[in-house]
């Protein structure tokens, strides 16, 4: 399952606004901002209990890479605390991003409008991009707290931020690693009530993702994997039924050589 039954669930859905950036190039993508209230409210709906931020929404220019990798920092040490006051291991933290991926390889693209050369979420603020670097700790972290983490990641190249996430990942967790499905690898089962991982992208690396103009249809699916309760191969199966492509990870144990 997407998220596992009875996880008391902290999220941070993030959908920014860029509205009004169209001059530089960047799309505004309202559809953004219904998929992430989508995905909300199917959180809501389906967890015994959660306990998010709620949307990240703000108006274009505010939202900063700063100022998400704070957030996300933060919630992640509250799901921590909780589960450790608690005693209680059955605890998620969920990330959701919506909006506009960035790729080093698009170089003109990044020198004209000065948005570095990171690969990851583009944010109105300041142009800042919060990185696959940035991501990749925010998963480790996750780990080491050994608090499960499920990232749904709606952006055009959000496979991307699995490369240096992953160089992160393993230079901090000799126990853990990312498996693309499909690849062959030794795994510890997943256990019934410690700790996951699971990433989930609308887009391979080089890609758009699925429909991010009009939005509404990944969303969709997502939605419908929160609320059915989707394991990630449903979920890959759906998405190319409807004539899409996905990129679904995760991280667990290595079995010991």
């Amino acid at each position: 399952m997407i998220i596992k039954a009875g996880h008391k669930v902290f999220a941070i859905v993030a959908a920014p606004r860029y509205d009004g950036l169209e001059c530089h190039g960047i799309a505004s993508l309202p559809g953004a901002q219904s998929d992430a209230r989508r995905i909300e409210k199917a959180l809501r709906t389906s967890c015994a209990k959660i306990l998010p931020h709620g949307v990240v929404s703000t108006s274009s220019g505010t939202l900063t890479a700063s100022t998400l990798n704070d957030l996300v920092l933060s919630e992640i040490d509250r799901a921590a605390s909780y589960k450790k006051n608690h005693c209680d291991t059955r605890v998620t933290f969920l990330l959701f991003l919506a909006g506009h991926g960035s790729r080093t390889f698009n170089a003109d693209c990044l020198e004209k409008y000065e948005l570095g050369s990171d690969e990851g979420f583009l944010l109105p603020g300041n142009f800042s991009v919060w990185s696959d670097d940035a991501f990749g700790k925010a998963v480790a972290r996750c780990i080491a707290a050994s608090v499960t983490m499920v990232a749904i990641l709606d952006t055009c190249y959000s496979g991307g931020f699995i490369g240096d996430a992953r160089r992160v990942i393993e230079s901090v967790s000799d126990h853990a690693f990312l498996q693309q499905r499909n690849m062959s690898g030794r795994l510890w089962p997943e256990p019934d009530g410690g700790t996951s991982v699971k990433v989930i992208a609308s887009a391979h690396e080089d890609e758009l993702a699925f429909e991010t103009q009009d939005g509404t249809r990944f969303a969709r699916i997502i939605e419908a994997a929160i609320l059915e309760d989707y394991t990630l191969e449903q979920l890959s199966e759906r998405v190319t039924t409807e004539g899409g492509a996905c990129a679904t990870y995760t991280i667990r144990k290595r079995i010991p050589n």
